[in-house]
């Protein structure tokens, strides 16, 4: 343990004081910086704690009987959006198909009216020749019947076409607006139910990811527990280091007002002892910075991995964010749909009212029809009666005959395009009622009932990540500051070293056995009773033997007036004890040697 007197500077005695001085600084230092480390990492594992906690009942709330509800519900609304996607789409054919059959029947209503003002021609015509056919008896038919015939289909015709044109503003009005839904929104809608699946499976892999990470994140809770223990024991060291420059001093400040030999050997003592705490401090200081690392590595893999499943806490930061933006898109474009299903069922309900009303002017044509038939078997009969007489009259009853074939002709084509159109309306006007609206309403509320439920677990989620975001950077500058904290422990190293090498010039290898009794092992017996650490009495008992086995006494905190914390048999300062006393004594042990530390 010690060095030859050839190798270290001659030391006097008178130096001692200085000795002592140079060992008060690097005490108070390492007393300081391990306070100052102690405190800094006891802030950071409250806050990894806190960070632990957190997210730890993360996955409870992601897997709430609300959450699989409103998991559920969205999930139908997609289902439902899709359908009426389909629906919109089957819809949009229809009503082109209506324009379509609308649009057909004008041709044998062009047929029909184009018939009826021929007829009107024929009707002048017939009353001038009737006025040319001498003994011409009971001429209505010519005269009257076939004007009066035409004026009245003139009008039905009239007002059957102002209809049907009506009707035709009407289907083009309705295509036209679907068309300008289906350009905006309608394709919105199909993608909606995709990204509405999509983001749902997002959500369920993070509720998955985040229930399979739960016990994950209990065991780094934990293991960042025990690196606070680690850390924790490990910068006792600093108090540990503190008392045990504190006893070298003191037994050098009584030996320096003895005699030489005893101070040289107390000396030797002291540099044993020093050369063994600067040992014990290096090591421990490294385990302290390791057990710190540890903790930094710690703070980073429970933030990697919170983020990693709950993203960062911003916009479009995570699976269940997204999936509240694509629902309240979701909650618009239904909205959307809803008014365009009132506004098609306001047309839908106008275009059936007005097919209705034409349906009821093609019974009117069809009269018109029989009407004619009637007018020209009238016509014909007479010419028959007329003979040769009645030859120009015979060929406007033909001219009759035929533009009754005409008109029953485009009236009949006319009247089975408009029942086509009837029947689309009727159908498109069901598609576009109230049953429909009510369906787009009630998938409507689902959607903000299941966003409200989601809405409130990301809540939960953000202010969680604000929590990981708040303290982890804090944790960072606390654990940058506690590994700084020993920056200086070099210093302080070097330091002891220098004393301890005095020290060692001092003793000069002066280890002997005292004599019992003797002032040296008086003071000796005295600087082992002030040691609290079992190193510390293994280094004293090497160099000068262990004392005689004695009863186990009862230890009692005292001060030796020199502000230095040390123990004492009770009975060297009470006397003896009674067995009630000792009893009562060991029933409440002051404290417990564990790790070299006297821990109370």
């Amino acid at each position: 343990m010690s060095i030859a007197p050839a190798e270290v500077p001659h030391v006097p005695p008178s130096s001692v004081p200085e000795i002592v001085q140079s060992l008060a600084g690097p005490r108070q230092e390492i007393e300081a910086a391990f306070l100052n480390v102690g405190d800094l990492l006891s802030r950071s594992a409250g806050l990894l704690d806190q960070i632990g906690s957190t997210f730890e009942t993360l996955p409870r709330d992601l897997d709430r009987p609300e959450v699989n509800e409103a998991t559920a519900r969205l999930t139908q609304v997609g289902s439902k959006a899709q359908e009426i996607s389909d629906s919109f789409a089957q819809e949009q054919q229809d009503i082109l198909r209506l324009v379509d059959v609308v649009a057909k029947a004008n041709r044998p209503i062009t047929e029909l009216r184009k018939t009826i003002r021929m007829m009107g021609i024929l009707s002048v015509n017939a009353r001038v020749v009737a006025a040319t056919v001498p003994n011409l008896e009971d001429s209505d038919v010519f005269t009257t019947d076939i004007a009066t015939l035409s004026s009245s289909a003139a009008k039905t015709i009239a007002a059957f076409t102002a209809i049907y044109e009506k009707l035709g503003q009407e289907v083009q009005a309705a295509a036209a607006a679907r068309d300008k839904f289906e350009q905006s929104q309608s394709g919105t809608l199909s993608g909606l139910a995709t990204r509405i699946g999509t983001s749902l499976d997002a959500v369920t892999r993070q509720r998955k990811r985040s229930s399979d990470g739960s016990a994950e994140t209990v065991q780094m809770s934990r293991a960042i527990g025990q690196r606070v223990m680690t850390a924790v024991m490990a910068l006792q060291v600093g108090d540990a280091t503190r008392q045990r420059v504190e006893h070298i001093e003191t037994g050098l400040r009584k030996a320096s007002e003895m005699a030489p030999d005893v101070l040289s050997v107390v000396a030797e003592l002291a540099a044993a002892q020093l050369f063994d705490t600067i040992a014990t401090l290096d090591n421990d200081v490294a385990e302290a910075e390791q057990a710190l690392g540890q903790l930094a590595r710690d703070a980073t893999t429970i933030s990697a991995r919170s983020r990693e499943i709950y993203g960062s806490g911003g916009q479009d930061s995570s699976a269940l964010s997204r999936l509240n933006q694509e629902m309240r898109h979701a909650t618009a474009v239904l909205q959307d749909c809803e008014r365009e299903r009132k506004q098609l069922g306001t047309v839908a309900a106008e275009v059936e009212n007005t097919v209705k009303v034409l349906l009821e002017h093609v019974a009117a044509v069809q009269a018109i029809e029989a009407n004619m038939r009637l007018v020209s078997l009238n016509a014909a009969i007479k010419c028959a009666q007329l003979g040769p007489e009645g030859a120009a009259l015979n060929v406007i009853a033909r001219q009759l005959r035929s533009l009754t074939t005409d008109t029953v002709k485009a009236a009949e084509a006319a009247a089975e395009r408009l029942a086509e159109a009837a029947e689309l309306a009727l159908a498109f006007s069901a598609a576009s009622g109230d049953e429909a609206t009510q369906q787009m309403e009630q998938l409507e509320q689902d959607a903000a009932d299941g966003l409200k439920l989601m809405e409130s677990v990301e809540v939960r989620i953000r202010d969680a990540l604000l929590v990981l975001e708040d303290a982890a950077p804090q944790v960072a500058r606390y654990l940058d500051g506690a590994s700084g904290g020993f920056s200086n422990h070099q210093d302080i190293s070097e330091t002891l070293s220098d004393a301890q090498m005095q020290l060692v010039a001092l003793g000069a290898g002066s280890v002997q056995e005292p004599e019992p009794g003797s002032e040296m092992a008086e003071l000796l017996e005295d600087i082992r009773k002030t040691y609290t650490m079992e190193s510390e009495r293994q280094i004293h008992d090497r160099m000068f033997g262990k004392p005689a086995a004695a009863a186990a006494p009862v230890l009692v905190s005292v001060n030796d007036g020199d502000g230095l914390d040390t123990f004492a048999d009770f009975d060297s300062i009470a006397g003896p004890i009674t067995a009630e006393d000792t009893k009562a004594a060991n029933d409440e042990p002051l404290g417990v040697v564990e790790d070299d530390v006297l821990l109370f």
